[in-house]
């Protein structure tokens, strides 16, 4: 097992330097000649600095942090 992120584990597949590659994503247009199988989701805990005043944060504000749509703490 090697570090590297899910583009190391795809090509190192693709190089035939292991049977088996991790992947922590979907597969990309370019890689759907590979086969992937879902083995387990990642656990994810949110953690804040103590002296910022958001208490609670829905599963809809999390994702748009996380895809930019949020990018300042007024907006939840």
């Amino acid at each position: 097992m090697q570090a590297g992120g899910s583009s190391r584990g795809i090509s190192d597949v693709r190089a035939e330097l292991v049977d088996i590659g991790m992947v922590s994503r979907k597969l990309k247009k370019t890689e759907l000649d590979l086969l992937a199988h879902t083995i387990a989701y990642d656990g994810i805990a949110i953690i804040l600095n103590t002296q910022n005043t958001v208490t609670k944060l829905s599963n809809m504000q999390v994702i748009g942090i996380y895809t930019g749509k949020i990018t300042n703490w007024s907006q939840v």
